[in-house]
């Protein structure tokens, strides 16, 4: 008489393995698709960074020009003119989108690239930079208080 032993099974099937295999090569293609935009994400922070700081800095001059300023006007949608105690400032944007600020004494400041889509709009008392869809309105503290309205 043969007696029949009872055994535990302690290994994995092959069907097991293989799903196992297919949930790892599931999750490293996601892990590295991940990885991938994180790395191409993180190089355009800088460019983005320094064209948003260019910006800033020209809408503080400009804001800083029509402050204190007694006429704007916006001959073209692509210039701007600002009289202030007798002085003209000139803003105008070229084909290629540099916004160029002329002062008095002929002196020229740019910031490049950063105005593709804008053009000037002038009222009484505010210069408006228009950018597709938004819309940025500088008033001139001076027109303001002596009652004139946009």
């Amino acid at each position: 008489m043969t007696r029949r032993r009872n055994t535990i099974r302690r290994a994995f099937t092959l069907t097991e393995v293989l799903m196992a295999i297919s949930l790892l090569t599931i999750f490293f293609a996601v892990a590295g698709e991940v990885f991938r935009s994180t790395v191409l994400l993180s190089s355009d922070i800088p460019s983005s960074l320094d064209r948003s700081t260019q910006i800033d800095s020209a809408l503080f001059q400009l804001r800083h020009d029509i402050w204190n300023s007694l006429q704007i006007s916006a001959p073209t949608a692509k210039s701007a003119e600002i009289q202030s105690q007798g002085q003209k400032i000139s803003w105008t944007i070229d084909s290629e989108g540099n916004l160029t600020r002329t002062d008095p004494q002929a002196k020229s400041e740019q910031w490049k690239s950063i105005a593709q889509n804008w053009s000037f709009h002038a009222s009484k008392t505010c210069l408006e930079i228009i950018d597709g869809s938004a819309e940025i309105r500088l008033p001139s503290q001076i027109l303001l208080s002596r009652g004139a309205h946009p």
